[in-house]
């Protein structure tokens, strides 16, 4: 008998989903820090959506909603560390220093104003015993409310948009609740049936398709858009340099990769974990790959947009990055 071929990296990886049942699939970052309606890179996707529909004009906005974010992961963090969210609210409302950074000071009487987009999300996060990961469930939504009622009115010509590696459409619950979803075509794709079977059940007249990002079988330019989330870190170095050129082969006008753990590093550190990887990439590696399709990289350091925009010096992760790819 031949023996039987060696599993491709693709076959591991479909393996290693496997391995999950459906429901833990369903739950999968979505959750504290990584809930979409609260997570930064999720909320900086959303935006660049949002900015790509009606240019600047709701720059203010999607700004307060990176404030926003900035905030509830820090609560998440502090309250997963055993802070009390007693001792949280009463730091803010007698703006006790050493508690809550400044930035979070700050946003709580920001949030206090008659102008305010939005209520005030940090006291609903504390005070309502009703809660997901500590955080109140109307802290949560506050701004996916705000964005339906914002974009409610407004129309645009659809465009196509494209996620590789959608899990059980993680990312897509928020955008379509947030009313963004219907200015775009859109087409979901994963490696794990199971995840797709999820995003399906939510969503079932949604373009969702059990796929491989190395071998994606599209069209040339089919889509406007594209945009990943948290996927290139677990590929060996051939198939991240395969996964970022299928992702620009498919794209017309930008791609946007969202990386979890990179850094300004001369080369990937390559850390074989069972079936995948578990790996810390090179900006300049990753900028170089995306360099051979787009005509322009954008970097934008998640940290450090914390530290310009609000003077926010806590992120709790210093390698999140998002590549903009300009084709």
């Amino acid at each position: 008998m031949a023996p039987s071929p060696e599993p491709t990296e693709s076959d591991r990886l479909r393996r290693s989903w496997d391995r999950c049942d459906s429901a833990t699939l369903d739950v999968y970052l979505v959750s504290g820090v990584e809930d979409p309606r609260i997570n930064v890179p999720s909320i900086l996707g959303r935006g660049l959506l949002c900015d790509t529909l009606f240019p600047g004009r709701f720059a203010h906005q999607i700004e307060e909603e990176l404030r926003f974010g900035f905030a509830m992961t820090w609560l998440v963090g502090q309250l997963d560390h055993g802070v009390p969210a007693e001792t949280l609210l009463r730091s803010f409302e007698t703006g006790g220093q050493g508690v809550c950074p400044d930035f979070l000071l700050d946003t709580f009487e920001r949030l206090q104003r008659t102008d305010s987009l939005v209520p005030d999300y940090l006291t609903l996060a504390l005070a309502d015993r009703r809660t997901q990961d500590g955080l109140s469930l109307e802290s949560l939504d506050v701004f996916q409310i705000f964005w339906r009622r914002a974009l409610q009115n407004l129309s645009h010509e659809s465009y196509e948009l494209f996620e590789a590696a959608c899990g059980s459409a993680n990312d897509y619950r928020a955008i379509a609740s947030c009313g963004l979803a219907r200015f775009f075509r859109y087409t979901g794709v994963d490696i794990a049936a199971k995840n797709i079977d999820n995003a399906r059940r939510r969503f079932p007249n949604v373009d969702f398709r059990v796929g491989d990002l190395l071998n994606s079988r599209l069209p040339d330019r089919a889509f406007d858009f594209s945009f990943a989330y948290d996927v290139f870190e677990h590929l060996s170095p051939e198939a991240l340099s395969r996964a970022v050129s299928e992702l620009l082969r498919v794209t017309r006008r930008e791609a946007w990769l969202h990386l979890f753990n990179a850094a300004n590093t001369s080369s990937h550190q390559i850390h074989p974990v069972g079936d995948y990887y578990w790996n810390a990439l090179s900006l300049g590696r990753m900028i170089g790959l995306l360099e051979q399709s787009a005509s322009h990289v954008e970097v934008v350091s998640i940290a450090e947009l914390a530290q310009t925009k609000f003077g926010f010096r806590h992120y709790y992760n210093p390698n999140a990055y998002a590549l903009l790819a300009i084709r």
